[in-house]
């Protein structure tokens, strides 16, 4: 993972997302937020999670408008993969490394010329206690 200033805020959200342990919308992170920062208004929270996001610490789940803390480490610019593997009865998301698919992923990212600047995949379907 790369390295970044961890302050107070980020500290903060970073840990309202590692305890809630399952996806969060941005406003329920506020909320949460609100109970140590009162203050705390929705452009603040949106910018850390743009800030952690870039910074490979959590994941926008695209498909449910949330985020969830990221559960491997990456390496910045190395084109990591990973796979949300996203429930759409109980909204647990698993986060699996993208092992072999990755070299079929590169392989097409380097014929194509293409610079990707996000690299997560996202499956949706049942897990193995909702079937």
């Amino acid at each position: 993972m790369t390295s970044f200033t961890l302050t107070k805020l980020r500290s903060d959200i970073l840990n309202i997302l590692k305890k809630a342990n399952k996806p969060m919308k941005a406003y329920d992170i506020l909320e949460q937020l609100r109970k140590i920062r009162p203050n705390a208004q929705p452009p603040t929270v949106y910018r850390v999670l743009d800030f952690l996001k870039t910074n490979d610490a959590i994941h926008e789940v695209s498909h449910q408008h949330s985020y969830v803390v990221c559960q491997t480490q990456t390496i910045k610019n190395k084109h990591p993969i990973n796979i949300l593997l996203i429930c759409s009865n109980c909204k647990q998301v698993s986060e699996e490394k993208a092992g072999k698919l990755i070299n079929s992923i590169t392989s097409i990212i380097k014929q194509q010329h293409f610079e990707p600047t996000a690299s997560t995949l996202e499956l949706v379907g049942l897990c193995a206690q909702c079937q």
